[in-house]
């Protein structure tokens, strides 16, 4: 995830959050091994996203997917096989660990500069398939507020246009302006 500086260390009372999603992990993999014994380890089909999701959601799939494998490079986890079944588990496990993600990046200020900026990349990278920032800023919403917020940001034009133009007190030297459209109500006093 780049550099982080020396000062964002965990302290001792702090530590104890990132154990808890760690066995939130174990246990959500616990019930699925516990689920393949009482079936018989049948293994049930993975969705495809390719199939199951529409264009433009299948491609932000695949490139949220080849961010995510860019970014880990050398550090990348350990990759257990495992499945939930249960959709009442899984979205208990992603509210779970999304508390306790929130509450450990309130515990480092000193990176929020480094998620701004990594936000800014992904939606650098999305940026480039009509449709897609409209879908990141929706699906972010709710699980990642400063995602969606830069996904938002690079949705509104650059340029905004205003019907009038009000020049006050001394002005001198060049002024610039971009202008869409009528301009009404525009006096030109000499001096």
């Amino acid at each position: 995830m780049g550099s982080i500086s020396r000062n964002n260390k965990l302290r001792q009372r702090e530590i104890p959050a990132g154990y808890e999603i760690m066995e939130l992990f174990a246990d959500a993999k616990a019930a699925s091994k516990r689920f393949e014994k009482r079936n018989g380890n049948t293994a049930m089909p993975a969705l495809d996203p390719i199939e199951e999701l529409d264009g433009v959601s299948a491609l932000l799939h695949e490139k949220m997917q080849d961010l995510v494998k860019k970014r880990q490079g050398k550090f990348e986890l350990e990759q257990d096989e495992w499945t939930l079944y249960e959709e009442k588990n899984f979205t208990r496990l992603i509210e779970d660990i999304g508390e306790l993600v929130d509450g450990l990046i309130e515990l480092f200020p000193g990176i929020q500069e480094e998620q701004r900026k990594l936000c800014e990349e992904e939606v650098s990278e999305m940026s480039t398939k009509r449709g897609m920032l409209p879908l990141i800023r929706d699906i972010a919403a709710s699980q990642d507020k400063l995602l969606s917020d830069t996904a938002a940001k690079a949705i509104r034009p650059t340029t905004t246009s205003s019907r009038s133009v009000v020049f006050s007190g001394v002005n001198s030297g060049l002024q610039i302006g971009n202008n869409s459209g009528q301009i009404s109500n525009i006096r030109f006093d000499t001096w």
